[in-house]
């Protein structure tokens, strides 16, 4: 039984996170170098990656980042930040912090605030032309 224990805790954390939106590739490589090696990020944008986590549709992930824990839970949003940070033994009082209720309510309106107008903050990058189906297309050069 400690054998398995170990394992576990060995296991990555997959952190689900939007590829084609340019801040939240941002956020997530800042969340991984805070959290280390146990966070391993992932483009939902990639079907195959999907493909791994039935329980998942891309409408959700659309919502809030994900995070899929070894054990097979998915925290979503500011939970799946918090919990991501709390994997740095120095960050580990961030678990308590998100449980506070009021703050846990807060933590997340302010996440949801953010996550409905990423795109505005940094843009797009949707390499196979795919942005128009997120919302309203990139402006270019010839168009205002």
């Amino acid at each position: 039984m400690v054998e398995c224990a170990a394992m576990d805790r060995l296991q990555p954390y997959i952190l689900l996170y939007d590829g084609h939106c340019k801040f939240c590739t941002a956020q997530a490589q800042n969340l991984k170098k805070i959290a280390g090696w146990r966070v391993q990020m992932e483009s939902f944008q990639d079907a195959a990656v999907l493909a791994r986590y039935p329980g998942l549709t891309h409408k959700e992930c659309m919502k809030e980042i994900k995070l899929a824990l070894p054990d097979g839970r998915i925290f979503g949003g500011a939970h799946a930040v918090f919990y991501a940070l709390s994997l740095n033994p120095a960050l580990r009082f961030l678990r308590w912090i998100y449980g506070i209720p009021v703050l846990k309510q807060l933590f997340d309106l302010g996440y949801s605030a953010v996550a409905a107008i990423r795109y505005q903050i940094q843009g797009r990058n949707c390499p196979d032309g795919t942005c128009g189906l997120h919302g309203r297309p990139e402006k270019t050069a010839g168009n205002s």
